[in-house]
């Protein structure tokens, strides 16, 4: 049970650990015309997670945990189950009642059946076993005194980032119900006092690379390297707006661009901006870029990224992230990240 002190809304006690069952209902969403003969029936899957309350103050102590989906039937025969492996964070939305929670999570899941020439053919969406996952999910509370009941939506993405031809991804949402039981008493109760936030700024420098299959038959891999320069302004804790420059030499453009003559037609040059979530050493961040140089017009003007970055310590971290154009991902791009202030 939660307890809230007399006169605030802070919580007194609070649960510690939660374990969590839920299960859903959804439609399978097919973002290429191509891909709509893949619709046989309707998604459903059933989740585990266990979590425990973080101490992190300004999201108001999250539950961090592990959530393991089970996927089945939103393509029928073609591409079988899948099962992912995802950590997750859950953000109360509305306070210490914690009645609305959005919950993001990010992993890797198996795929029963990929695209294969010999066997397999039909699965046009995705050419791998193994590939990553990533899951945003909203739901609504109801605690009660046998444990917490909560309804809610889901979007889920399927994609090995074209490390494996094909890869035009699996996306689908689910309407999901579930419980939560919570044991334990959290040894955090009233809030820390906290220095006040002054707003500062600071450049970086990353390197990136990454392999992208460019063709069906033999999946011949080919590198991306790129490095790019950034700079951060930190308004708050918990965020920060950021604008940078990349420099990328794309080898797969050799076999993909239409126009191709000379090396230094791969080499493509952008600018970009957007906002990056900081949850103490872990990064969320989602950018908008446009391209100032590209001689591969086909991948149009923009391009974004979508990432996860980890702080080492405070001038190294760790990068990983999805680019792509539009609802296209172009590749997947791990990186090392050197802050110079």
């Amino acid at each position: 049970m939660q307890e809230t002190v007399e006169g605030s809304s802070r919580l007194d006690k609070i649960a510690r650990y939660e374990i969590s069952l839920d299960g859903g209902y959804g439609v399978f969403l097919a973002h290429r015309h191509i891909m709509r003969q893949l619709v046989t029936g309707h998604p459903y899957q059933f989740s585990v997670k266990l979590a425990k309350r973080s101490k992190i103050e300004e999201y108001r102590n999250p539950f961090v945990g592990l959530k393991a989906s089970w996927y089945y039937n939103f393509s029928n025969d073609v591409i079988g189950y899948a099962i992912a492996i995802m950590p997750c964070i859950d953000f109360p939305l509305n306070g210490e009642n914690e009645k609305w929670v959005l919950s993001i999570g990010s992993g890797a899941v198996f795929i029963q059946k990929p695209f294969s020439q010999q066997y397999n053919h039909k699965n046009i969406a995705i050419g791998s076993g193994l590939n990553g996952a990533v899951n945003l999910d909203i739901k609504r509370l109801f605690h009660t005194s046998f444990g917490t009941f909560y309804l809610g939506g889901g979007l889920m993405h399927f994609s090995n980032s074209a490390f494996q031809a094909p890869n035009l991804g699996l996306n689908f949402f689910t309407l999901n119900a579930g419980i939560s039981i919570r044991k334990g008493e959290s040894e955090i109760t009233t809030p820390k006092p906290k220095p006040t936030f002054e707003k500062k700024n600071h450049w970086q420098v990353m390197a990136i690379g990454s392999l992208k299959s460019v063709e069906l038959i033999h999946r011949t891999k080919l590198g991306i390297w790129g490095l790019n320069g950034e700079y951060q302004r930190h308004f708050s804790p918990k965020g920060s707006w950021l604008m940078g420059a990349d420099i990328t030499y794309n080898n797969t453009l050799r076999h993909t661009m239409d126009n191709y003559e000379k090396d230094m037609d791969i080499l493509q040059l952008g600018i970009y901006g957007g906002y990056q979530l900081n949850i103490e050493k872990l990064q969320l961040l989602s950018t908008m870029g446009v391209y100032v140089r590209n001689k591969a017009p086909e991948l149009g003007l923009f391009y974004h990224r979508l990432s996860f970055r980890y702080s080492l310590n405070k001038h190294i971290a760790l990068h990983a992230g999805i680019r792509s154009h539009l609802d296209v991902a172009d590749f997947l791009e791990t990186g090392l990240i050197y802050r110079i202030k």
